[in-house]
């Protein structure tokens, strides 16, 4: 019998989210280049008027639609509304229009894996993980952990474990990493390396993880 354990320590970094409407308005702008709609939209969006900032990046995105920054706008704006089909949908357009960004797809990963849909997410997290740069890609380590992290939910703990390796190789004092490594090392009843992950969990900051230690492992 496996011991599936309910903390999950998650890091996901969303965009935010794309609404789609049954009816599109137009804004009238002062200034109708890309950018300026975009700069409107982000006025419209820091007073809290999320509908219409929506509209404005929407309509940035319509004139330039390989701009990275107008997607990662509407995104806030529609997660700041909590507009989760929208930010599904907010995902599709920004992997369709700018098929080589590493960050895109992980995003959109993070955004599946919070919907529940952990394959989709973990193709995506592929996706990521297939076009970044080891030296130039900061988020390299989160690719990996998150994806551990959907295979952990999944509860296919083999791969899970071997995804926060695949993190650790990159960034050795991931202590989230040790973390839930630990759970699914556990899982596997891996009793000693779970218990060794939970003492490099605390060791790199992670405190909780000693209550995993008194309660499983002595």
């Amino acid at each position: 019998m496996h011991y599936f354990l309910s903390l999950l320590i998650l890091f996901l970094v969303s965009l935010g989210t794309y609404a789609q409407e049954n009816s599109e308005e137009e804004f009238i702008t002062m200034d109708n280049t890309a950018n300026g709609i975009n700069n409107e939209g982000y006025e419209a969006m820091e007073r809290g008027d999320y509908e219409q900032a929506k509209q404005l990046f929407r309509q940035a995105i319509a004139i330039d639609s390989s701009a990275v920054p107008y997607y990662e706008n509407l995104a806030l704006a529609c997660q700041r509304s909590d507009d989760q089909a929208g930010l599904l949908q907010c995902y599709r357009m920004a992997k369709k229009n700018i098929p080589d960004d590493p960050n895109i797809f992980y995003y959109s990963g993070d955004v599946l894996q919070n919907a529940g849909r952990y394959q989709e997410a973990i193709r995506d997290y592929d996706r990521a993980i297939e076009l970044s740069d080891p030296e130039y890609t900061d988020l390299l380590h989160f690719f990996f952990f998150n994806r551990g992290n959907a295979y952990l939910k999944l509860k296919d703990f083999q791969i899970a474990v071997d995804n926060y390796g695949q993190a650790l190789e990159v960034f050795p004092q991931h202590a989230a990493s040790y973390a839930n490594r630990g759970m699914a090392r556990y899982n596997l009843k891996d009793k000693k390396g779970a218990c060794a992950d939970w003492q490099q969990a605390y060791n790199n900051g992670y405190k909780p993880a000693a209550n995993y230690q008194n309660k499983y492992c002595q």
